[in-house]
Formats: C-alpha cells, structure tokens, sequence
C-alpha cells in the first residue's frame, strides 16, 4: 500500500514537471513569436514607390537615392520609443501639397527622398551619415532592377535592360527545358508584372496558376508573353503634371473561368497620367 502510495505521488510530480515544461515551451514560444513583430519592419510596397514617383512628377520634385551599407548589421532598438512628425511636415489641407514636404520610401537598404528643396534633401542625407555609414547615389537612376528618368517634369519607370538580361537568357530555350525553367520563369515574369509592366499582370497571373501542373501548352503560352516583351521592351511606367485627381477602375467577372467556374476581379488606380497600383 506504501509503495502503491509512493508509485502514485511520484507520477503526480512527473505530471507536474511535464506540465511545466509544456508551459515553458509554450511561454518560450510565444516570446519568439512576439519578439519577431517587433523586431519586423515591413519595406516599402513597390506601389508606395510609384506613388512617389507620380508625386514627384506632378509637383515638380526631385527623387534622390541614398543606399545604406551593411543594412542587416545595424543594431535594432531594444527600448520603447516614442515618434513624431519631423519639422517641415505638416498635414495637407485640400490635397494640395506644400513647399516643405518631403516624400521618402525605404525598402531595406534603399532610401528614395523626393522633394522640391535640394537643400532639405542633402540635410537628410547629412542626418543618415551621422547614423549609418551611407552612399549618395544622387538623382534616382537604379533602384530594385528598376531604371528611373527624370526629365522635363516627368518620371519615367521601365526595365529596359532587366528584361533585355532575362530575354537572353530564357528566350531561346526549348520545349526540353521546360521541366527546368517554367517555375523561374513565371516568378520572372511575376515581378515584371507587378513593378512596371500592369499589361502582362493578368496573363502571368493565369500561368501561376499551374506551376504544379503546367503542361506544354502552358509553356508556349509563356513563349508568347516573352515574344510579346521582346516587341515593347521599352515600354514602362510615365508620370508628369496632371491636374486630375486619382481614380480607381475595378471589375470582375462572373464565373467565367472554365477550370473551376470561379469569379475573378482586377483594379487599377491612376495618379499623374500613370498607374500607381493594380491587381
């Protein structure tokens, strides 16, 4: 009966110490998963890029680059802070946007600063330097395999040389290649698609739907789209001056779509004579 006792109290104790080694376990991961939010800044949206190249156009600023280096060895802030808005920042009445303002889109290591006043850029410039060990790369011309132009109040966005790589290098594949390219190339055509070329966004779309069962047919559809590319290689993204407000154009389908019968929609926001966002 004693022993039968002991037996008894001994597992209770196992049970209690599993038990709280569960709970640590527990605790230990949800201090992982809170410490990475935190510790996660998203980068800017490649549309928040866009906007500020349609801003910049309509009111006549300058886009500058800035590039930090070693980004990822930066130390992060343990502590809790608190920000506001910098001098010279101000909410704009009436959608009209003032002398002083200042646009900056970061993803990573990349800082595009775009303003009227050059002298306000070069300030934020001499502000990063005392923090972070920056270049100055002056009027944005490369930025996330995308080229920039600003010329005559207008910013021009395109791929023209990203594509003209990547054409080389796929363009004379054939069909025995398909087993090892087809997945890299729709994430090729992918971010074509979603930086500066909105006319291919809904054909790729389509091909990414059948990564995992493309068939030939699939492939010469992707032949095509590379055809196609070829014959505008130098099209892209235009904004200049335009009085016109943004606008939204968005439609769907009713299940049309022969595979599964499901109902598909797409939008496009347009701002300085160009689209800023779509889907």
């Amino acid at each position: 009966m004693l022993q039968q006792n002991v037996s008894q109290e001994l597992e209770v104790e196992r049970d209690d110490e599993e038990a709280d080694e569960e709970k640590k376990v527990v605790r230990d991961e949800e201090n992982v998963i809170q410490e990475q939010q935190r510790s996660r800044r998203d980068p800017a949206r490649f549309s928040s890029i866009r906007l500020v190249a349609s801003l910049a156009a309509q009111y006549g600023m300058k886009i500058k680059q800035f590039d930090v280096k070693t980004a990822y060895l930066n130390g992060e802030l343990e502590e809790e802070i608190f920000m506001e808005s910098p001098k010279g920042t101000r909410k704009v009445p009436g959608g009209e946007l003032g002398e002083n303002v200042t646009l900056i889109a970061i993803y990573v290591d990349d800082i595009l600063v775009a303003s009227r006043d050059l002298k306000r850029i070069s300030e934020i410039g001499r502000t990063l330097a005392d923090q972070f060990e920056i270049k100055d790369l002056g009027d944005v011309r490369h930025c996330l395999r995308v080229e920039f132009s600003q010329v005559n109040g207008q910013v021009t966005m395109h791929q023209r040389v990203d594509l003209d790589t990547k054409l080389k290098r796929n363009g004379q594949q054939t069909e025995e290649d398909l087993k090892l390219s087809y997945h890299e190339l729709v994430g090729v055509l992918t971010y074509l698609s979603t930086t500066t070329r909105p006319d291919i966004s809904f054909a790729v779309s389509c091909l990414g739907q059948f990564n995992n069962c493309y068939k030939e047919d699939h492939w010469k559809a992707e032949k095509r789209i590379l055809c196609y590319l070829k014959g505008t290689i130098g099209v892209g993204l235009t904004y200049g001056p335009n009085a016109e407000p943004i606008k939204g154009f968005v439609d769907a389908d009713w299940g049309s779509f022969p595979e599964n019968r499901r109902s598909y929609t797409g939008f496009v926001f347009v701002l300085s004579g160009g689209p800023v966002s779509w889907d």
